[in-house]
C-alpha cells in the first residue's frame, strides 16, 4: 500500500484507520493474508500418493476413498502385515492340504483303473468323474476357508494403459500357452509312447464343463493367483512370486505328474497376466478357455 502524501489534505489522502501504535503491515505480509490456504493432503490407502483432502477418488490410481473407520481398520491391517502377520504360514498349510487331496485322488483313481482293467469294468470313466467331483468339492471348501483366514495385501494397481495392454495381449498369450500344452502332449505321446486318451467319456456334458473348466478356473485362480501370489509378493519380487506360485500351481496337479512341467509354464503366463491386468477376471477367463479347448480336443 502506498504511503499517503503528507502534502494533501486529509480528505484527499489514502488513509486507513489503525489503532494507535499499530504498525502498517508489509506488502508481502498483506499478500500472504489475502492468499488462499494450501489444501490439506492425505495419503492414498492404495498407491500411497499425496491427494487433496475431500476428493472422492485418487487421481493417480482411481481408488475410492473410504470412511475414516474403514481406513483406520485397513491401516491396522497393513501394520499387522508389516510386523509379520502376512498369512504366509497359513497359506502354505492350505497348499499342503490341497496337495494332500490331490495325492489321495491319484491313489484312489489309480486303484480304480487297475480294478477296471482286471474286472473289465466299462464304467471306469464314470467312476473317475465322480471321484473328481468329490475331490473338487473338498478343494473348494479348503479354498473358501483359506479366503476367510488369509488376507493377502493387494497387488499394486498398474496404470490404465498397462491394464488395457494386458487385455489386448491376453489372446496371443493364451494361444501361445495352448500351443505349448498341445505340443507337450504330443512329445509325451511320441517319445514316451503314451496314448493320448480322453478320460471324460464321450461327449461334452455340463458336468464335464463344470468340473474341468468352471471349477478350476474359479477356485484355482482364487488360491494361486490371489492368495498365493498376493502373499508371496509381500516377501519377494514380482518375478519370484509369479514363479513360486506357478510351481505351487503345477505341484497341486500331482495327480497327473507328467503334466506338472507344462502347468508351471501355463501358470507363469497366467500369473503375469494377473499382475499386469490387476484383475482376477482375466486369469479366470484364460484358465477356463484353456481347459475347455483341451477337453474339446481330448
Amino acid at each position: 500500500m502506498n504511503e499517503p502524501d503528507s502534502h494533501k489534505p486529509w480528505w484527499e489522502g489514502d488513509y486507513v484507520w489503525r489503532p494507535e501504535g499499530a504498525d502498517e503491515p508489509a506488502p508481502a505480509e498483506a499478500e500472504a493474508d489475502r492468499a488462499e490456504p494450501a489444501p490439506a493432503l492425505v495419503q492414498c490407502w492404495r498407491c500411497g500418493q499425496a491427494v487433496e483432502q475431500g476428493r472422492s477418488r485418487c487421481p493417480h490410481c482411481f481408488a475410492p476413498f473410504e470412511a475414516p473407520r474403514r481406513r483406520s481398520r485397513r491401516r491396522n491391517e497393513d501394520d499387522a502385515l508389516a510386523s509379520g502377520g502376512s498369512g504366509l504360514v497359513p497359506m502354505v498349510w492350505f497348499f499342503i492340504g490341497l496337495l494332500s487331496v490331490s495325492l489321495i485322488y491319484m491313489l484312489i483313481a489309480h486303484a480304480a483303473v487297475q480294478e477296471a482293467q482286471q474286472n473289465g469294468n466299462a464304467l471306469v470313466n464314470e467312476r473317475l468323474m465322480q471321484l473328481m467331483v468329490i475331490t473338487e468339492g473338498v478343494d473348494t471348501a479348503l479354498v473358501l476357508i483359506a479366503l476367510a483366514v488369509v488376507r493377502p495385501k493387494r497387488l499394486p494397481l498398474r496404470e490404465r494403459g498397462t491394464r488395457a495392454a494386458a487385455w489386448a495381449l491376453a489372446g496371443p498369450v493364451w494361444a501361445g500357452l495352448l500351443g505349448l500344452t498341445l505340443a507337450y502332449q504330443r512329445l509325451l505321446s511320441d517319445f514316451l509312447h503314451l496314448p493320448i486318451e480322453n478320460p471324460f467319456g464321450d461327449g461334452l456334458t455340463a458336468l464335464v464343463v463344470l468340473a474341468v473348466c468352471v471349477q478350476p478356473a474359479i477356485v484355482e485362480e482364487l488360491f494361486f493367483r490371489y492368495l498365493a501370489l498376493g502373499t508371496l509378493r509381500q516377501h519377494m519380487g514380482v518375478h519370484a512370486a509369479v514363479l513360486v506360485s506357478s510351481v505351487m500351481f503345477g505341484m497341486a496337479h500331482v495327480g497327473n505328474p507328467l503334466a506338472i512341467p507344462i502347468l508351471i509354464v501355463v501358470g507363469m503366463g497366467i500369473g503375469y497376466m494377473r499382475v499386469l491386468s490387476g484383475s482376477l477376471l482375466l486369469p479366470m477367463l484364460m484358465h477356463f478357455a484353456h481347459n475347455l479347448v483341451i477337453v474339446l480336443l481330448g
